[in-house]
């Protein structure tokens, strides 16, 4: 059978609550062997616990911003804040993955969320912060942006095959503090942090990029392979 890949969804008022999600990551998924299946953001603690229990990974998508203040901040003018629904939900089922060791992968606004899930600080702009930094957010999101450069003996590593990789960049804030968990794999040229990863659990990736845009890029195609792979172990 195909694992079962939950993929965490948007919610928006649009005037009514809906619950939505692109099909890049869906079709990635399965173009990797998983079965995605979408998740939306549920209420209770042993409704997470049962969902989780039936997956095999979860893959935690971007994102509008997390709340600054619980990373200790003041907000930014330029930060524009998740739905606080999807907000509660994922915080808390992210970590709830993290400490179950189920496998997951962690794109853009879910890298930053797993970091401030485990008590990390994150970059709220990324333009009144970093010294000489590179235009982060574009609007051709299925075209190269910038390379980023990987340690050599990481999963990352081990995945994409080479560094550095063109990546393709959609976002202004990033990773400040990491939290000690998590080891650091991938910087920007400006020295943004673009990776991370856990290689104590079964599977636990972050990249800041949209690898699921990069349709025909073998490198960004490894990493959702990878990680359906470890789902299916």
């Amino acid at each position: 059978m195909k694992p079962v890949i939950l993929i965490t969804c948007n919610a928006v008022e649009a005037p009514d609550l809906r619950y939505t999600q692109r099909a890049y990551y869906t079709d990635s998924v399965s173009k990797a062997g998983g079965l995605p299946v979408l998740l939306p953001p549920l209420s209770t603690s042993d409704e997470m616990r049962v969902t989780l229990n039936l997956a095999n990974g979860v893959l935690f998508t971007g994102s509008p911003d997390i709340d600054p203040s619980i990373y200790g901040q003041e907000r930014h003018e330029k930060t524009q804040l998740i739905h606080r629904r999807r907000e509660k939900f994922d915080l808390e089922f992210v970590k709830l993955a993290y400490d179950n060791d189920v496998p997951m992968f962690n794109i853009c606004g879910g890298l930053q969320l797993l970091a401030v899930a485990l008590g990390g600080t994150l970059i709220q702009h990324i333009p009144d912060s970093v010294e000489n930094a590179l235009q982060h957010f574009t609007t051709e999101q299925e075209k190269p942006h910038h390379d980023v450069e990987i340690v050599s003996d990481s999963l990352l590593h081990s995945i994409v095959g080479k560094s550095p990789i063109d990546t393709n960049s959609f976002h202004h804030q990033a990773l400040l503090d990491v939290p000690s968990a998590l080891s650091v794999t991938a910087h920007a040229p400006d020295g943004v942090i673009e990776a991370f990863e856990d290689r104590s659990k079964k599977f636990c990736l972050g990249v800041q990029w949209h690898p699921e845009r990069m349709v025909g890029a073998k490198e960004h195609e490894a990493l959702f392979q990878a990680f359906v792979e470890a789902a299916n172990a």
